[in-house]
């Protein structure tokens, strides 16, 4: 079955609303992904409404998050984000100049084909911490599961990330790099209120998306522990955009205790 019948025949889909279909939520996060994070924080800056979906199917390009909107598939979060900016008439970016513009994407090239990196492999090739964030309803799923990334999903990780180039290095490079892409961060943010200046920008979902996401639920990674350690601006940045944009994250994680997936299925937005 197609994800686009999939989400039509689940009745979740509703002409007009944007659903926005990704990995479910976990016990620490309302999302498992970075990049369905960036998403759902932009929408929640442009105060475009939309309805979360969980699902583990991948749609033509095999990039997820993807929305339905309208009748239409749209795939990587960049597209989706030019998709709505056209279609609701919305522009994040209309007070930056054309060089602090430049700045901002080349941030977000940066934390998106770079960082991502050093972020995917601390949590899933170090250790098996985010078994820890996911409900599983018996310790046969948890075993499935954990099955699945060892003969699955941590190979076919290790292969793209040498095919990009950055997983050709060693541990301690791969750590040292994203420490220094990091501090490139923490750096420019300085001590101003978003990462641009005063006002919110496009960028600001992707460094949340990114950076937050690692700081509230991948706490025992190195990366998150050298951000609390030697970046308080970012510390205290992640903290106001989450009070400021997600003032219901705790409520939409998964409770404590429990062992269902069908907790994922709930709305996380």
């Amino acid at each position: 079955m197609s994800s686009k019948m999939e989400a039509q025949s689940s009745g979740n889909v509703v002409q007009g609303e944007i659903t926005v279909f990704g990995f479910g939520k976990s016990f620490l996060g309302p999302c498992l992904s970075p990049f369905n994070l960036k998403l759902q924080t932009y929408l929640r800056m442009t105060d475009i409404k939309y309805k979360p979906w969980f699902t583990t199917k991948m749609p033509s390009k095999g990039k997820i998050p993807y929305i339905e909107h309208n009748g239409k598939i749209v795939e990587d979060s960049s597209f989706i984000i030019q998709h709505l900016n056209s279609e609701y008439k919305k522009d994040l970016n209309a007070h930056l100049t054309p060089a602090e513009k430049a700045i901002a994407l080349s941030f977000q090239r940066l934390v998106e084909d770079n960082l991502y990196w050093t972020l995917a492999y601390q949590r899933w090739l170090m250790d098996d911490s985010i078994l820890d964030l996911i409900p599983f309803p018996n310790r046969f799923a948890t075993k499935l599961f954990s099955w699945y990334t060892s003969l699955k999903l941590r190979p076919d990780l290790r292969k793209n990330m040498r095919g990009q180039g950055i997983g050709r290095h060693s541990e301690e490079e791969i750590l040292k790099i994203a420490k220094l892409d990091l501090g490139a961060i923490a750096d420019f943010l300085g001590e101003k209120e978003f990462f641009m200046g005063s006002q919110p920008s496009e960028v600001d979902a992707v460094i949340f998306g990114f950076v937050g996401l690692m700081t509230f639920t991948g706490s025992n990674s190195v990366s998150a522990k050298d951000v609390k350690e030697n970046h308080p601006n970012l510390v205290a940045y992640v903290e106001r955009m989450k009070q400021l944009y997600w003032p219901d994250w705790d409520k939409l994680c998964i409770p404590e205790g429990t062992t269902s997936w069908d907790e994922m299925q709930q709305q996380c937005g």
